[in-house]
């Protein structure tokens, strides 16, 4: 549907903010700019003009001044086009038990399109029974789950592509065979199936082991053959459960630009992980997930600043004597040491300069960095603290 500028028959425009007659309010917007705010916002309509035949003339970001978006003469259909599904999946207050014990508890989650939300907690936190209640594997007990703006059902489900932790292949088939059965499981048709693994296995350079069964591949093979089946039917939202099992760095990586690539291609991606220097390097928003409940999640840029700088990295040659008294003295916690680094957490008012000082006095210092905790720290710290909330 081409965008005109041009007024229907020939009607004069009567003025609103800024001079444009607005035919749809939109709140809850963000006024940073229409790429972050279609990435980001949540939105709806709270007034409707009719126009007919109406397209878009301007849109004006922030332009009522209070935050809101008005968006002015815009068609109903173009505004559901322009914005598609902000909220691509949504949680709401989702409890699943077994017998008397509870996996997870009240869990509300929300991901945006184009984004890689990652899903973090320690083992038995309950990370693999929310995924399993996303596919449909199980029924939550309570609350709600909502995919492309509707309840989960089966037809909905074929737009999801699920890569499990634990590998998912009959051993006995060929690659071929394996990968052709599970495109049309996915609706494919032969002809579009047999182009699409032909594609994606090149790209994985497993084109050669079409004919191959499955149970003659390393674990590593394996892994890439079943990530292939999982992105074949070109799923709208990908879940991926440790998808880096198994890989050695050079296929890591290969799996990350794809990753990448998706994601450019406005697909959105539920990451479920332990390996926390991946989260970081992939991960748009995180929730990490203890004893079944959400105990901490936002963008990972917010998350971590609201943690402020208070560690240091120091690189030195020369002696390290200077790391047992600082910790000996209550001034710093170490979090991470090698022979020629640390990184310390400042304790009870330790300043960056206190440190410095120290270290200065015994060794030369070739680096020294006030940061923001990593993910890792933030995990922790977070996992710790609710652990000591649990009654006994």
């Amino acid at each position: 549907m081409p965008l005109r500028r041009n007024r229907p028959n020939g009607s004069k425009r009567k003025q609103g903010a800024q001079g444009y007659e607005p035919a749809f309010v939109v709140a809850d917007g963000l006024s940073e700019g229409f790429g972050a705010f279609r990435q980001r916002a949540h939105f709806k309509c709270v007034a409707i003009a009719h126009r007919p035949r109406l397209a878009v003339e301007r849109i004006d970001i922030g332009a009522s001044g209070n935050g809101c978006i008005l968006l002015h003469q815009i068609s109903a259909y173009l505004l559901v086009k322009l914005f598609d599904v902000l909220d691509m999946l949504k949680l709401v207050s989702v409890t699943k038990s077994y017998a008397d014990k509870i996996a997870v508890k009240n869990l509300s989650l929300e991901l945006h399109k184009g984004e890689i939300f990652g899903i973090l907690g320690p083992n038995g936190a309950g990370k693999t029974s929310t995924i399993r209640m996303i596919c449909g594997i199980t029924i939550p007990d309570k609350g709600s789950i909502e995919f492309l703006g509707k309840p989960m059902n089966d037809t909905l489900q074929r737009h999801i592509g699920y890569l499990p932790e634990e590998r998912g292949l009959y051993k006995k088939m060929t690659v071929g065979d394996l990968l052709m059965y599970f495109a049309e499981l996915k609706g494919l048709s032969r002809a579009d199936a047999k182009t699409r693994i032909e594609s994606w296995t090149k790209r994985f350079e497993a084109d050669k082991w079409l004919k191959k069964k499955i149970e003659e591949l390393s674990k590593g093979m394996q892994q890439k053959v079943q990530f292939i089946s999982v992105v074949l039917h070109e799923p709208d939202l990908l879940i991926l459960d440790e998808p880096f099992s198994g890989l050695d760095p050079i296929n890591s990586d290969l799996i990350m630009d794809v990753i990448l690539e998706l994601k450019a291609a406005g697909k959105t991606i539920l990451f479920s992980t332990h390996r926390m220097e991946q989260v970081e390097k992939l991960c748009d928003s995180i929730a990490l997930i203890n004893n079944g409940e959400n105990v901490l999640s936002g963008r990972v840029r917010d998350v971590k600043k609201s943690y402020g700088k208070n560690y240091v990295q120091l690189e030195f040659d020369g002696s390290d004597a200077f790391i047992q008294p600082l910790v000996a003295q209550g001034k710093v916690e170490v979090s991470d040491r090698s022979p020629k680094s640390v990184e310390f957490k400042l304790l009870n008012g330790t300043t960056p300069r206190d440190v410095l000082s120290s270290a200065a006095s015994v060794a030369e210092i070739t680096r020294f960095e006030l940061t923001e905790p990593t993910l890792k720290e933030i995990f922790i710290m977070r996992v710790g603290e609710t652990n000591a909330l649990l009654p006994n």
